[in-house]
């Protein structure tokens, strides 16, 4: 399994490797996604990143699971959106894949969005097979008192009305 290491606090870019990590979440989109895929965030950082995903990073359809996670010593990464309008996670497809040891904090302005957008898609079982775990939603009080206000943390839509792919969910 490929590991992409991933460190914001990091003056240059590098190439993903553990010695010389890429410095923003962002480098996720230059790369050709082969899963399965380990992509892990360096502990004690905190940074400001909406990924669309655009590329699969998040759709995994063989038969090992992709990881999202954290690496090092400290607290878990703090990951804060860009904007109240923006997620976390944003995804059409998501499949076979494992979040876990991050920790999402709203925006200061509040939230409009899910933290985590997904459309679950299932393998020829019907499983999505996705699992959180280990992670902190942390909104403000604008997140649930102001006119930017929202509650959901994960958002999970169904698009295939035949088919419900929910089934393997773990949260």
């Amino acid at each position: 399994m490929k590991k992409i290491y991933i460190d914001h606090d990091e003056k240059y870019n590098g190439n993903g490797s553990l010695n010389s990590p890429f410095n923003t979440l962002e480098e996720l989109y230059s790369l050709k996604i082969e899963h399965p895929e380990t992509i892990l965030i360096k502990k004690g950082n905190i940074f400001r990143c909406s990924l669309i995903d655009l590329n699969g990073i998040f759709y995994n359809n063989t038969s090992e699971k992709s990881i999202m996670s954290s690496y090092g010593e400290g607290s878990n990464p703090v990951w804060i959106t860009k904007s109240e309008n923006n997620s976390h996670i944003h995804t059409n497809k998501i499949q076979n894949f494992t979040i876990t040891n991050i920790d999402f904090y709203a925006h200061e302005n509040g939230t409009q969005k899910p933290y985590i957008f997904g459309i679950p898609t299932g393998n020829q079982s019907g499983d999505c097979n996705l699992e959180i775990s280990q992670c902190t939603f942390m909104g403000t009080s604008r997140s649930a008192h102001s006119d930017n206000g929202r509650v959901a943390t994960i958002y999970l839509e169904v698009e295939d009305k035949r088919f419900n792919y929910v089934n393997k969910i773990t949260i």
